[in-house]
């Protein structure tokens, strides 16, 4: 989520920088707060395109492993009838 949200702004904030910046205001950091807007908002986008990358490969092993441990028998099924075949060896 976080890594969609910084490319959400990101994105604007460049085509911002880059087109649409007047000069006619004076700004807090004088003349480089456009390049500061640059840097930051590709910052942003660089930082979102990663978390969503690594959002997605981990749903992606997440969901690979829930598809492996439903085919496959539980241990904890394995402990139970074990168990039963103790308790019938033991009645026997």
């Amino acid at each position: 989520m976080l890594g969609l949200t910084s490319l959400v702004i990101g994105v604007p904030a460049l085509a911002f920088a880059l087109f649409g910046w007047s000069q006619t205001a004076q700004p807090l950091f004088g003349i480089f707060t456009r390049y500061i807007c640059i840097f930051g908002s590709l910052g942003a986008m660089i930082f979102g395109a990663l978390l969503a990358n690594e959002s997605l490969a981990m749903r992606k092993n997440l969901a690979g492993t829930h598809v492996a441990q439903s085919a496959e028998e539980s241990p904890l099924d394995f402990l139970v009838v074990l168990e039963k075949e103790e308790e019938e060896l033991v009645t026997t």
